[in-house]
């Protein structure tokens, strides 16, 4: 028999209790918004709060956390020069509405991180999220949805930098119309000094005049691919077997890495390829790579 002193035992009780109230602080955060208030900045341990996305957006100057309230909108062009992560207190997610002339644009060293947030569009414009040396990582509950491009616009444009998915995440509708120059539904990666990790989520219904449905990618760019990422449903009306991912030509360079066990699915489409010395993909010897399709 095992004989413990009651007041030893309360006295444990309540060390883990304040233990777990202590730690319970340290995870939680709580923020009182007013009623006409939609998103909040926490820089340093302070909070402010905006009735306007578009001001709040427009005041970062550091590395910034900015949380979401409620649906809202955004019609300005917001330059990221720093680390911004971008979520909303609301699962699954709050809606932002983009205008014609919202955009993000991502500059060198600087990142953008949005989880549980929704963008939609209504008419067609121009690519919404541009990276321009810097990195778009979209997390769990991050969604662009039913865009309509114009002016060889993409839901996201890679001119050099990197864009990353990961579980949880989605491009899905999205639609790159220009009828001369329709490529890459949901990405465009523009060349050499563009990269996609696709770590996860699905891309979707995405559609292109072109090449590339889901995914275009220049001469030079590079994919890696790995755990639950998914492509389906993409279409492109010029190459019909080029719906998910197209690669232009390849010049023989290694452009796809495939990195760890793959379990979704992603259809490869490339163009350049002369023969078998003509290296296209790297893959790591522990893959099963059965579930990525090439095609010539």
């Amino acid at each position: 028999m095992i004989r413990v002193d009651r007041f030893v035992l309360l006295r444990r009780l309540c060390v883990a209790a304040t233990i777990a109230f202590t730690m319970s602080g340290l995870f939680a955060e709580e923020f009182t918004p007013g009623a006409d208030d939609v998103a909040c900045t926490v820089v340093g341990g302070e909070t402010k709060y905006y009735t306007s996305l578009d001001t709040l957006l427009a005041e970062i100057t550091n590395d910034t956390k900015v949380v979401v309230f409620k649906a809202c909108t955004l019609s300005s062009f917001v330059s990221v020069t720093n680390t911004v992560n971008f979520y909303s207190e609301t699962l699954p997610g709050c809606e932002i509405q983009l205008s014609t002339t919202a955009k993000f644009e991502i500059h060198k060293e600087a990142s953008l991180n949005v989880s549980s947030l929704r963008f939609r569009r209504e008419k067609a414009a121009p690519a919404p999220f541009v990276i321009s040396g810097g990195t778009l990582e979209l997390g769990d509950g991050a969604e662009i949805l039913e865009l309509l491009m114009s002016n060889r616009g993409n839901a996201v444009r890679v001119e050099f930098g990197t864009f990353r998915m990961l579980d949880g995440s989605a491009i899905a509708g999205c639609e790159a119309s220009t009828r001369c120059i329709g490529r890459g539904g949901a990405v465009y990666l523009a060349g050499a000094e563009s990269n996609f990790e696709f770590f996860g989520g699905t891309i979707s219904g995405c559609s292109s005049r072109d090449s590339g449905g889901a995914v275009y990618a220049a001469k030079g760019a590079k994919v890696a691919i790995k755990a639950s990422a998914k492509a389906f449903g993409n279409t492109a009306e010029s190459n019909a077997g080029s719906g998910d991912l197209f690669f232009a030509e390849s010049a023989g360079m290694p452009l796809l890495s495939v990195v760890g066990k793959l379990t979704g699915e992603v259809g490869v489409y490339y163009s350049g390829r002369t023969g078998a010395a003509d290296s296209f993909a790297v893959v790591d010897a522990s893959v099963d790579a059965s579930s990525v399709c090439s095609k010539v």
